[in-house]
């Protein structure tokens, strides 16, 4: 099994990209089949819903905005 650093370097382009915006966009983003269109749409909302949990957790978001953000998508 590989350790942590190793899937990072292989799979998040650790030390490859320099900007760390281009480096997650890599990350999200792979070309090619279905299958890989839908592992980036689950890539990309849990990267969202850990982040929003992160801002949250940090008092930068509160459970109100959360609540704000949440009706705005339904809408």
């Amino acid at each position: 099994m590989a350790t942590k650093e190793e899937t990072l370097y292989e799979k998040t382009y650790k030390d490859q990209v320099f900007e760390l915006e281009k480096r997650v966009y890599c990350t999200l983003v792979q070309e090619g089949d279905d299958q890989k269109i839908e592992l980036q749409i689950h890539r990309t909302q849990k990267l969202l819903s850990l982040f929003i949990k992160h801002l949250h957790d940090k008092g930068i978001f509160t459970d109100d905005d959360v609540d704000d953000f949440l009706f705005e998508i339904v809408q």
